[in-house]
């Protein structure tokens, strides 16, 4: 009975501790040097391509909708596509988890 008690507590903190990492981690990608639109598209893209880039990763929003935008997809489970590769990030996830 006394995990029972415990059990809400636990998950309520399980749930800050989740929504303080997202956040983090949102903040530090954000932080990074650079233009994302440039980095993949290179230096001398024109300044359209680069808008193009920008409103696909809706980068061109505001952060607090960037970050709703961002917590809903990975929620959904869509966590975009691979630069590298250019597939579904959840298909490169999952060849590689069982190794």
């Amino acid at each position: 009975m006394r995990i029972l008690r415990m059990l809400p507590g636990r998950l309520m903190t399980a749930l800050a501790v989740v929504v303080g990492a997202s956040i983090l981690i949102f903040v530090a990608v954000r932080s990074l040097p650079g233009d994302f639109a440039q980095l993949l598209l290179g230096p001398l893209a024109s300044e359209a391509a680069k808008d193009a880039v920008r409103e696909t990763f809706r980068l061109d929003r505001s952060l607090p909708e960037q970050y709703w935008a961002w917590m809903t997809s990975a929620l959904h489970g869509d966590f975009g596509i691979s630069v590298a590769s250019q597939a579904p990030v959840l298909d490169e996830f999952a060849l590689r988890a069982p190794t």
